[in-house]
């Protein structure tokens, strides 16, 4: 998977520079999002590696599928990844597209793990919390975990902040243990 992100970023760039250029930045993101659904999708993935099916017959493919497509510069864009056998690639693009985005827009999306289900005042409070203490927008996304026993772990891009009790019984074990 790492090795698919060493050959998506560049193209994301591509995009982003371009994109912010033609303000046009929502308008390519929602084109990605719609084409990595698609690339994600079982029999198109089949139809992209299928040597009978010409590099050509391939971007057609998703410029037919995503009917929305008419702008010369995403066209031109499927077209350049069908040359380069890339369009299998197309999630990845998108997920890096957005994080460039992101950085933008001055927005930190991370995710809560909980070990239960928090109420929507915690979480509008808890949001507000790290908001201040991060210093940017934040979009978060929460999940379960009853492994956690209590509190809560917040992955923030690779920083990993550990709250939970499990967190902590780990933290004493390996103090005792030495």
């Amino acid at each position: 998977m790492t090795e698919n992100y060493l050959i998506a970023r560049p193209y994301a760039k591509a995009i982003f520079a371009l994109a912010l250029a033609d303000n046009k930045l929502h308008e390519w993101s929602e084109m990605l999002n719609v084409l990595a659904y698609v690339a994600r999708n079982v029999y198109v993935k089949k139809v992209l590696v299928d040597p009978r099916v010409n590099l050509q017959q391939r971007a057609s493919l998703f410029i037919d599928i995503c009917a929305q497509i008419t702008d010369e510069k995403q066209i031109n864009f499927l077209k350049v990844l069908a040359t380069h056998r890339r369009l299998a690639i197309l999630p990845v693009i998108a997920e890096c597209y957005e994080q460039l985005c992101n950085k933008h827009e001055n927005i930190v999306k991370l995710k809560i793990i909980s070990a239960m289900p928090l109420p929507n005042e915690q979480q509008e409070k808890l949001q507000q919390c790290l908001q201040k203490r991060i210093g940017t927008k934040i979009v978060a996304q929460y999940k379960c975990d009853q492994s956690l026993i209590g509190g809560i772990v917040i992955r923030i891009d690779d920083r990993i902040i550990d709250g939970s009790i499990r967190g902590k019984l780990q933290r004493l074990e390996k103090y005792i243990v030495g």
